[in-house]
């Protein structure tokens, strides 16, 4: 670079300026007096911002005559040029994170002056996650941290994580790491909920600010939400609950006594701060004119509780139906009355109508003394146990009171419900099938089965009929009760079922066995007849001191038979009959072989026969479904029902267990929002079955979680190099059940590979998953991805719940590689040597064997002379080479045919002349 003749290479003048960039400023300074102190070149702009990989460009201009300028740098670097002012710095796909450009100037008596152009190179986060360090509810006051996590972001120092509750900020974290290359951060955040938290959604922000020169907006990349649930102490309703009540004479009022809390509180009533009178999950206590003048409700929950005062007082006012009593029947007009006593006779007062809390009417009347006002209601089904209530204003003794409510109860014909009672049922033969017809109705339905409208099968209040094979086409499914009835419309359709046939067939085969069995048995019984047993030195049996020995001193053990145990224990019993019948007169190395036989052979006719008579051996109830697949937080229900009469029935589960009671076929166990990972519910039945008194049924549960996130990466940065081994990880955030969890690996739409896990951890946890990978070119491009899926069972969510993370772009650098080594090419204005070959990063090329050197990949062959030529592609990753050789056209063999054609041509007319001339001049005439 410096004058003179003399090159340094392109790295070496890098470090060189580098080094040297301090010590041109000083000389500037001190050997050039009254000069400029400023190198004389402009930089536009002045600060360059760019995306890893993304293009950039900046030009350098100078006013002052130079001897030569140009650009330094690792990637687009621009050679001295002495002729121009203005000369631009231009990378296409930028790569290098520390990239330090500079522009440098020959001028005046100095070699040099440079001025670096300050390059911000940035990658935006692959992903950004947010985890907190608890599991399950946060508790009201106490203290959590909050964690995220940004991966892959660069440079760091320019990075700010913003925090977010819902849309509002509340904290903000910077970073004063120098990196320039992409590193993960993470980064915390204290927070003590309260009762305004439950539900919220808290979630962090990653924004790179990179100035003026930057992208604007800032880029910003944000969490998915994390959502919290605040478990917190409860609060009374003290609208709902006024510290002073009115009670009317002969008429007893409800409190209602609710409170807010999570989780939802016990209500408890008491005369005193420690005399309960009633403690109850309920809200409502009635209370008459006899109920003491103090009471105090109580609302507690796990994280505390709270107590609320109530003053009893006695008033005269009173609501009730005008010419009616008991339930009222939809789509019918009432009439109630509000009744006022002790009013001052001078003056009148008015009443205000009230339903469920809401203003029935905005219409006030003013009633004079003594009478009453009336309202007109026409009830629908929604409006049963609503409650109606009447105030007055003016009266004598208070401003404002208020009559007792009045509890409605609506009656409404039956509605039955056609999901559970389809249209059409099918039917197989020896299989009996039970129809539910469930109906709802006030008062509650009656249930009748008939084979048409008026010939009635069955009546009951009972919703179930077992219908058979012979169970005519039609039924109709008829409920009523004292408002109306309601039909509902059943074919039953026929099928057949072959599992008779094949319990048949295994009885057939228990029988050939046993007939196997019985010639077995007698040979061995021929063969002890004939003496083959010898008697010499026989004992008597220690045992039963009646019994001969064959010899061999081994006793026959009997034992009295209790009819119990040859109930409850068949096949031991069998086998013991065998060695009291058999044992005798078989050789004793045969014990073993025919004991087993025996018992096995019992033991499959048993079965058989159990098959056949639908004898069942199981626990006598059904569980509809038979196994449950739910997520975290959601809804869950099962039915347990039974056939068979019995002493009483149940659920029993950490959460939503069900009461045993005894006069129900079916109950359901239901939670509406499941939040336990294990829980393990079971339904039991109490009934008589051997000594036993209860047996029960587990109801397998499988509570799922799909991930939070799913994240790809790669151990390396920047381009990957053909046939070099790398491993991509896929980070699986926050998944249940783990066991059921298959990661899919992904090269753009072509499965790669999947990756099972064999933990049975039923709470969410984290995982990572690896695949090793050896790209090649065609790789160049390639989208990687991984993706998270739950295979839940036939009884999960289909399709399964699969999340996939962002594609990994890879970028593969290979060296260049021609498809044939040489390649002969016939001189000629329109062939071309084209030495162009694809290849990662770009190829250079040189040829040999030319005059002059050229860096072209192609070359015309008119401008060339006969011979051999090589091209040789280089790039950062190796070179390959490819020969052209360059024939010219052959013109000798064209002339001699020409010539040849001409000589014959000569001589056929020569000949055609000769012949005809003669034949001329002969001839006679």
């Amino acid at each position: 670079m410096q004058k003179g003749s003399f090159s340094l290479t392109t790295s070496f003048r890098v470090f060189y300026m580098r080094l040297t960039l301090v010590g041109f400023s000083f000389l500037h300074f001190s050997l050039v007096t009254g000069a400029q102190t400023e190198c004389p070149l402009q930089l536009n702009p002045q600060r360059v911002v760019v995306r890893y990989g993304g293009s950039v460009a900046a030009k350098c201009n100078t006013s002052v005559p130079h001897k030569g300028m140009g650009w330094e740098a690792s990637e687009g670097a621009v050679p001295m040029t002495k002729n121009q002012s203005l000369i631009t710095w231009r990378v296409p796909e930028l790569t290098e994170w520390d990239i330090k450009p500079f522009c440098y100037i020959n001028y005046k008596d100095v070699d040099q002056c440079p001025v670096e152009l300050p390059v911000t190179v940035y990658k935006t986060p692959d992903s950004v996650f947010i985890s907190v360090n608890h599991n399950g509810p946060m508790k009201e006051g106490e203290l959590y941290e909050l964690q995220c996590d940004v991966h892959n972001v660069a440079p760091v120092q320019n990075l700010t994580v913003n925090w977010y509750k819902g849309q509002t900020l509340l904290d903000q974290t910077t970073f004063t790491d120098t990196s320039e290359t992409p590193v993960n951060e993470t980064v915390r955040l204290l927070i003590r909920p309260d009762r305004a938290d439950d539900g919220a959604q808290y979630r962090c922000e990653a924004e790179l600010d990179l100035g003026a020169e930057g992208p604007q907006p800032h880029p910003t990349i944000s969490s998915n939400p994390l959502s919290i649930t605040v478990y917190f102490k409860p609060i009374i309703n003290e609208t709902k609950l006024p510290s002073v009540v009115h009670v009317f004479r002969g008429y007893p009022e409800v409190l209602v006594c609710e409170a807010e809390g999570n989780p939802k509180p016990t209500i408890s009533w008491s005369l005193g701060a420690y005399d309960t009178v009633h403690s109850t999950h309920s809200e409502k206590l009635n209370i008459t004119e006899s109920t003491p003048e103090d009471l105090y409700c109580t609302a507690s929950n796990s994280v505390g509780r709270k107590t609320r005062h109530v003053k009893v007082s006695i008033q005269d006012i009173s609501i009730s139906f005008v010419n009616h009593s008991g339930p009222v029947i939809v789509g019918k007009q009432y009439e109630l009355q509000c009744f006022i006593q002790n009013v001052d006779p001078s003056k009148s007062v008015v009443v205000r109508w009230y339903k469920l809390s809401q203003t029935n009417s905005t219409d006030t009347t003013k009633t004079p003394v003594s009478s009453t006002s009336k309202l007109h209601i026409s009830p629908d089904k929604t409006d049963d146990g609503a409650q109606y209530w009447c105030e007055a204003e003016g009266t004598q003794h208070y401003p404002t009171m208020s009559s007792e409510h009045l509890s409605i109860t609506v009656h409404y014909k039956p509605i039955i419900n056609e999901i559970k009672l389809p249209s059409t049922v099918p039917v197989f033969r020896g299989y009996p099938e039970v129809l539910v017809c469930e109906a709802e109705g006030n008062p509650k339905p009656t249930i009748s089965w008939s084979l048409g409208a008026y010939d009635t099968v069955h009546s009951t209040h009972s919703e179930k009929l077992n219908i058979t094979e012979s169970t005519p086409e039609d039924l109709y499914c008829t409920a009523s009760n004292s408002v109306g009835r309601k039909t509902r419309h059943v074919k039953v359709v026929l099928k057949e079922d072959y599992l008779p046939l094949i319990a048949g067939l295994i009885a057939v085969i228990v029988a050939f066995i046993s007939v196997i069995f019985i010639f077995i048995f007698s040979i061995y019984y021929k063969t002890a007849k004939m003496g083959h047993y010898s008697l010499k030195d026989a004992k008597p049996s220690a045992q039963n001191g009646n019994i001969a020995q064959n010899g061999k001193q081994n006793p026959i053990p009997m034992k009295k038979l209790s009819q119990s145990n040859i109930l409850r224990r068949p096949v031991y019993l069998f086998a013991r009959l065998n060695r009291a019948f058999v044992w005798s007169m078989v050789p004793s190395n045969t014990y073993n072989m025919l004991q087993c036989f025996y018992g096995l052979v019992y033991l499959s006719a048993v079965l058989a026969f159990a098959t056949l008579t639908g004898t069942q051996a199981e626990c006598p109830v059904q569980l509809n479904p038979q196994r449950v697949v739910v997520r975290y937080g959601g809804s869950v229900a099962a039915n347990c029902s039974t056939s068979v009469p019995h002493k009483g029935m149940g659920w029993e589960a950490s959460e939503g267990g069900v009461p045993m009671t005894k006069n129900q076929s079916l109950i359901t166990w239901r939670v509406p929002e499941l939040t336990e990972w294990d829980i393990k519910p079971f339904c039991y039945i109490n009934y008589k079955i051997g000594n036993e008194d209860q047996c029960k049924e587990e109801l397998p549960v499988t509570v799922y979680k799909t991930p939070d996130s799913v994240f790809i990466s790669v151990n390396h940065n920047g381009p990957m190099k053909e046939g070099e081994l790398y491993e991509l990880q896929c980070d699986v955030h926050n998944v249940a059940p783990v066991q059921n969890l298959t990661v899919n690996w992904y090269k753009g739409q072509t499965l790669l590979d999947q990756t099972t896990f064999t933990d049975t951890s039923e709470t969410p946890v984290n995982k990572t998953a690896t695949l090793l990978i050896r790209p090649d070119r065609a790789d160049d491009g390639a989208q990687y991805r991984c993706e998270a899926e739950l295979d839940l069972g036939a009884e999960g969510p289909q399709p399964h719940p699969t999340i996939s993370s962002k594609p990994l772009n890879v970028e593969v650098y290979y060296k260049p590689q021609h498809s044939s080594s040489t390649e002969t090419i016939i001189k000629d204005d329109k062939v071309m040597l084209d030495c162009t070959v694809k290849a990662n990063p770009a190829s250079t090329y040189t040829w040999d064997h030319l005059k002059e050197k050229n860096s072209s990949s192609v070359l015309k062959s008119s401008a060339l002379s006969p011979g051999n030529y090589t091209c040789t592609a280089t790039n950062a990753l190796g070179r390959d080479s490819k020969v052209f050789i360059v024939k010219s056209t052959d013109r000798t063999t064209f002339w001699a045919i020409v010539l040849t054609g001409v000589a014959v041509a000569v001589a056929l007319i020569a000949s055609y002349l000769i012949f005809k001339f003669g034949f001329s001049k002969n001839s006679v005439i």
